[in-house]
């Protein structure tokens, strides 16, 4: 987006008193019709208010998947990597430190 290029002061203006509850009825309405066109604006919008061009992306490594594990104490299924393990039994990390608390 282009810098300023949907800066409206008087939608602004209009937003503020409509959310903090002190704008009158005639007001409302104005930011309601103000509202609509500056919707449609940004919808319609083209190159005036975006800079459109190609980009290259570096796409990230796929995420290793990680068996899900029950866990012992919550019965809650957990990300294997996501356990600890405390006298034989496998927790999730909010069981585990409920265990120490204890």
């Amino acid at each position: 987006v282009k810098s300023e290029a949907f800066n409206n002061p008087e939608l602004s203006a209009l937003r503020s008193a409509v959310f903090e509850n002190t704008a009158s009825r005639e007001e409302k309405n104005n930011f309601m019709a103000l509202q609509e066109k500056h919707i449609e604006k940004i919808l319609t919008a083209g190159s005036e208010y975006f800079e459109i061009k190609e980009v290259t992306v570096d796409i990230p490594p796929k995420a290793k998947i990680y068996k899900s594990i029950i866990c012992n104490s919550c019965g809650e299924k957990v990300m294997e990597t996501r356990t600890v393990s405390s006298n034989n039994h496998l927790l999730c990390l909010p069981c585990s430190k409920q265990s120490k608390e204890v």
